[in-house]
C-alpha cells in the first residue's frame, strides 16, 4: 500500500496577497525590461542572440520538465541540441545579410527533430503507451517553442526599406513595439482583472481570467502601441495610425490566445506554473507564452505592409 503524505502536506499553501504578488511580478518585470532595454540600446547582435538563445533553451527545458523529463531525457537532449543549432544558424545567417526567409532551415530542422525522435526508440525497448507520446513531444516542443520563438530573430533583422548601419540590428524598434504591446496586454489583464474582475472568461483553463481583465488587456495594448509610436515614430515608420490600431488589436488578441494556449498545457499536466525562476511570473515559459503567438503576428504583418 503506498504511503500517504502527512495530513499537513495535503493542506493548500496560503495564497500570497494581491499586493505582494503584484510587487513580486513588478520587480521581475523591471529586471527583464532592464535586460531587454540594454540590448535594444546597444543595437549590437550579440546581446540579442544571447537573450533569444537563453530564453528559448530555458523554455524547452521547462516544457520537458513539465512532461516529467526522467521519462524523456533523450528527447529533451535531442530537441534542445537541434534547437540550439537552428536558432544559431538562423540568427547569424540573418546577421550576415542573407535575409530572414528561413523556410529551408525550418523544414530541415523539423525533419531532423522528427527522425531523431524515432531513432532514439529504435535502439531501446519500446515503452507501450509512452514512446509515441515522447516522439510527438519532440516535434511539438520544437514547433511550439523553438520555431515560434525564433520569429523574434525574424523581427530583429526585419528591414523596412530604410538605410541602416551595418552590424547593428535593424528591426529592434519593431521588436520593442511588439514586446511592449504584448507585455502591456498581459499587464492590463492582470491589473484590471485583479481589481474588478468578476465574470470568468475560461474557468476550465484559467480560473483567474475574466472578461473585465480582457477589456483591460485591450486598453493597455492600445495605450502602449500609440505611446511608442507617438514617442518613437521615426523608429517605426511603417506604423501609421491605422496600421498601429489594427496591429495593436491583433497583438492583444494573440497575447491572450498565447497565454491560454500555455494554460491548456499546464492544466492538462496539472501544473500551476512552468517554473519558479521569476517571482510573481513563474517560469520562462510563463514569460514567453504570449510572445510565441504575437511575434509571428507582428512579423507577418510587417512583411505585408512593407513597401
Amino acid at each position: 500500500m503506498p504511503l500517504q503524505p502527512p495530513a499537513s502536506s495535503l493542506q493548500p499553501a496560503p495564497q500570497k496577497s494581491r499586493l505582494s504578488a503584484f510587487i513580486s511580478r513588478f520587480g521581475s518585470t523591471l529586471v527583464l525590461w532592464f535586460l531587454i532595454g540594454g540590448a535594444l540600446v546597444s543595437a549590437h547582435p550579440v546581446p540579442f542572440f544571447i537573450i533569444i538563445f537563453l530564453l528559448m533553451m530555458a523554455g524547452l527545458w521547462e516544457f520537458f520538465h513539465l512532461l516529467h523529463m526522467k521519462h524523456a531525457r533523450g528527447e529533451a537532449a535531442v530537441t534542445m541540441a537541434l534547437s540550439a543549432v537552428y536558432v544559431s544558424v538562423c540568427f547569424w545567417s540573418a546577421a550576415a545579410g542573407k535575409g530572414t526567409d528561413f523556410a529551408q532551415f525550418d523544414m530541415l530542422a523539423i525533419f531532423h527533430v522528427t527522425v531523431a525522435g524515432f531513432l532514439i526508440h529504435m535502439f531501446s525497448p519500446v515503452n507501450p503507451g509512452r514512446s509515441h507520446i515522447q516522439v510527438m513531444a519532440c516535434v511539438f516542443a520544437f514547433i511550439y517553442i523553438s520555431y515560434l520563438f525564433n520569429f523574434t530573430t525574424r523581427v530583429s533583422w526585419f528591414h523596412d526599406g530604410r538605410e541602416h548601419v551595418s552590424g547593428l540590428v535593424p528591426g529592434r524598434t519593431y521588436l520593442l513595439f511588439g514586446l511592449a504591446v504584448t507585455k502591456f496586454t498581459d499587464m492590463g489583464a492582470y491589473i484590471v482583472g485583479s481589481l474588478i474582475g468578476k465574470h470568468k472568461m475560461v474557468p476550465h483553463l484559467s480560473p483567474g481570467k475574466t472578461w473585465e481583465g480582457f477589456a483591460g488587456a485591450i486598453a493597455f495594448a492600445y495605450l502602449a502601441a500609440f505611446t511608442i509610436v507617438g514617442l518613437w515614430g521615426r523608429g517605426v515608420p511603417l506604423l501609421t495610425p491605422a496600421h498601429t490600431a489594427l496591429l495593436a488589436g491583433l497583438i492583444a488578441l494573440g497575447a491572450v490566445v498565447g497565454d491560454l494556449a500555455e494554460s491548456t498545457i499546464k492544466r492538462s499536466l496539472r501544473a500551476k506554473d512552468s517554473g519558479h525562476v521569476m517571482p510573481g511570473i513563474g517560469g520562462v515559459l510563463d514569460l514567453i507564452d504570449s510572445i510565441l503567438v504575437t511575434t509571428p503576428i507582428l512579423y507577418f504583418y510587417l512583411e505585408w505592409i512593407k513597401p
